[in-house]
């Protein structure tokens, strides 16, 4: 899943939350450049096989809710 929505320019809400990512090993880049991103629900992440998130929230600077309240960690 790495760089997946890396330069959305334009999304400002992304709900995310019936994406499976119980196999998923890198994150990186995946919202990165996302400008106008305000809202975020990635609540139902699996990261337990997470190895990479480096810059995944790199220029987001317009997110204002994120939501993770039920994302399993390893």
């Amino acid at each position: 899943m790495d760089s997946l929505f890396e330069g959305c320019k334009k999304i400002e809400i992304l709900d995310l939350s019936s994406f499976d990512t119980s196999s998923v090993k890198d994150m990186s880049k995946m919202f990165s450049d996302c400008e106008d991103l305000k809202l975020l629900d990635i609540s139902t992440f699996n990261l337990e096989k997470i190895e990479n998130t480096e810059d995944i929230f790199y220029n987001t600077d317009n997110l204002k809710y994120l939501n993770l309240y039920n994302v399993k960690k390893p």
